[in-house]
C-alpha cells in the first residue's frame, strides 16, 4: 500500500509538538499493521465518515482523515474535530 500525505495532512503534522508527531507516526504504523486484518486495534477508534472519508484518532483532539483510493491510502488532514467537521461541508 502506498501511502500520499496531501498538503493539508503535511501542514497539520509540521505544526504539532515533536511528541504528538511521534504519537501520529504510532497509530499510522499501527493502522497500517492491521490493513486487511479482520480487527482493528480500539485505540484507533477507526471510523467511516461521509464521502468515502475514514478517521482514525491520535489522541482525544486530534484526528487522521483518510481516504482509501485504489492501492493508495490519502492522509487528506490532521487536525482537531472542528477541523474535520469543516472539511466534510466542503
Amino acid at each position: 500500500m502506498r501511502i500520499v500525505a496531501l498538503p493539508g495532512f503535511q501542514r497539520g503534522f509540521d505544526r504539532l509538538p515533536r511528541h504528538l508527531q511521534e504519537k501520529t507516526r504510532h497509530q499510522l504504523h499501527t493502522f497500517l499493521g492491521h490493513i486487511g486484518s479482520p480487527t482493528k486495534p480500539k485505540s484507533l477508534r477507526l471510523k467511516k465518515l461521509p464521502f468515502e472519508n475514514f478517521e482514525i484518532s491520535i489522541n482525544m483532539d486530534l484526528r487522521i482523515l483518510f481516504q482509501l483510493q485504489g492501492d493508495a491510502i490519502i492522509l487528506t488532514l490532521l487536525g482537531d474535530h472542528e477541523d474535520v467537521r469543516r472539511y466534510l461541508r466542503r
